[in-house]
């Protein structure tokens, strides 16, 4: 077949057309936003461009650019300095990556309040809500403050009854079959040293004085059952994590991109 002549004005029409493509455009604008989410970031997990995917993916339909964060408990009385200022990075972060969206509103929040995780750990008495060793309700003044902030809390004990999920009975062990039970025991036995994180953890953290290589087990089949119900709750978001990411990476969604920023826990730090 004889080749068709170079006509430049088609070119240009052609070029002017790609440039316009509302795909191109949105990821672009993922890129910018995303450039402006890693500058807050210590690291990340991203697999597959996870996060410019689900950024040009809410951009194209003209979504909010959706986050979430887990927002813990351990035995504080009340919000403080510590709390306020890291909700306020929660909101700057979810400001700066919007800041090169043109629609409103450009983002959304979702605060996913753990109390079912404090429960696990001893801080929270099933029955009333409360702290076991205080009648303040800390989760409720951060849910509050995050509405000021306008996020949206959610509660991670509702959740789990929509989902249908329970915790692990800490009385008995883990099955063999167990993929937590494989993967902490798996780590340890290689030297891995995020087996020793999970077991120190455990030892900081949990008020039971049980075993903390046996709590360690059960703590990450807990979060291993999360998985599929934060994958549902949150398509296309992104998750905003303050913690370690040796700790967190084995147990997020593999699914749910993820930022791991430098603040510290709120709920761990206490005003003097």
């Amino acid at each position: 077949m004889p080749k068709e002549p170079f006509d430049p004005q088609q070119a240009a029409v052609i070029h002017q057309a790609r440039e316009n493509d509302p795909s191109k455009q949105a990821w672009l604008q993922a890129l910018g936003a995303y450039k402006y989410l890693v500058k807050r970031a210590r690291s990340r997990h991203n697999p597959d461009s996870l996060s410019e995917r689900s950024l040009a993916e809410r951009i194209l339909s003209g979504q909010p650019l959706s986050f979430a964060a887990f927002y813990g408990v351990g035995g504080k009385i009340n919000v403080d300095r510590y709390d306020y200022a890291l909700l306020e990075e929660l909101r700057q972060i979810t400001q700066s990556a919007a800041a090169v969206i043109s629609y409103a509103p450009s983002t959304q929040t979702t605060l996913l309040l753990a109390d079912i995780h404090g429960e696990f750990n001893g801080f929270i008495d099933p029955q009333s809500g409360k702290s076991s060793d205080d009648s303040y309700d800390y989760l409720n003044q951060v849910a509050n403050l995050a509405k000021e902030m306008g996020m949206q809390p959610l509660w991670l004990s509702q959740l789990y009854q929509q989902y249908g999920l329970t915790l692990p009975d800490l009385s008995q062990p883990i099955p063999e079959e167990s993929r937590a039970r494989r993967l902490v025991e798996g780590h340890r036995a290689r030297g891995d040293h995020r087996a020793e994180q999970l077991i120190e953890s455990a030892r900081r953290h949990h008020q039971s004085g049980l075993d903390p290589y046996h709590i360690a087990k059960h703590y990450v089949a807990m979060r291993l059952q999360e998985a599929p119900m934060l994958e549902d709750l949150l398509p296309a978001s992104i998750l905003l994590v303050h913690g370690s990411k040796d700790l967190s990476q084995a147990v997020l969604p593999r699914n749910v991109p993820a930022l791991f920023l430098d603040t510290r826990p709120a709920w761990f730090l206490n005003e003097r």
